[in-house]
Parts: C-alpha cells; sequence; structure tokens
C-alpha cells in the first residue's frame, strides 16, 4: 500500500493520537464541494476539528427537498478501497478456504464522502 501523509504518520502514532490525525487530514480537503451519492446531491460545506472529532457541515438534495445539517465523526476512515484484492488461503482442518480482502488507498476526499453519504443516506426519510 502506497502511503501518504496521515497514513505514515499513524504506523508510529500512539493509539489514542490516531483518530486526532485523521480527522485533521480530513479537515484538510478543500471545501465546498459538490458530488452525487445513490441517487442523492451532496454538497459539503464546511468541515471543523472539534474536540477530537470531525465535524461536516453538508446539504443534501433529493426529489425537491433539502437536508442540511452538522455530522461529527470520532475516529473517521482515511483508507477506501482501490478496487483491487487480494486472495488470501488458508487451511483448516485439511480443507482449503480463499478470502478475497480489499486493497486500500489513502484517500481523505474519498473517505469523506462516504462517511457523510452513508450518515445522509441514512436520514433520507427527511429527504
Amino acid at each position: 500500500m502506497k502511503t501518504l501523509g496521515a497514513v505514515s504518520q499513524l504506523i508510529d502514532a500512539e493509539p489514542e493520537s490516531k483518530q486526532t490525525i485523521k480527522a485533521q487530514s480530513l479537515c484538510e480537503v478543500k471545501v465546498p464541494f459538490k458530488y452525487e451519492y445513490n441517487g442523492i446531491t451532496i454538497s459539503i460545506e464546511k468541515t471543523i476539528f472539534d474536540g477530537g472529532m470531525l465535524g461536516v457541515y453538508a446539504k443534501a438534495e433529493k426529489d425537491g427537498k433539502t437536508y442540511t445539517d452538522w455530522h461529527y465523526f470520532v475516529n473517521p476512515p482515511i483508507l477506501i478501497p482501490d478496487g483491487t484484492f487480494e486472495i488470501i488461503k488458508e487451511e483448516i482442518d485439511g480443507e482449503i478456504f480463499e478470502r478475497k480482502l480489499n486493497n486500500y488507498i489513502e484517500d481523505p476526499e474519498g473517505a469523506l464522502k462516504i462517511i457523510v453519504g452513508q450518515v445522509i443516506e441514512g436520514v433520507k426519510w427527511q429527504l
């Protein structure tokens, strides 16, 4: 896995520092920007680092309805699947099993899009 800034910092960081490093990395993503997530138009307007958490102010639109709110994330991800996989073979009691594992890449903007999209999709009954 290719490491960029935040991931390389996480390798030697104390456990309690890791969530701070990841939240601060996501706060560095240039905003505002707009994107589509499962049929919902989402605009990430602002990010803040607040008490060890990532705060995101986002707007969402679907079918002419609008939803806006702050969302807070503790220990947010900064890695996303890169579309490739690794096959792991294990032998258990003489039988071979294969597991398909995602490979990941550091992508703070992509991670931000996914976590905000998942939260907003979870409240889409309001849209």
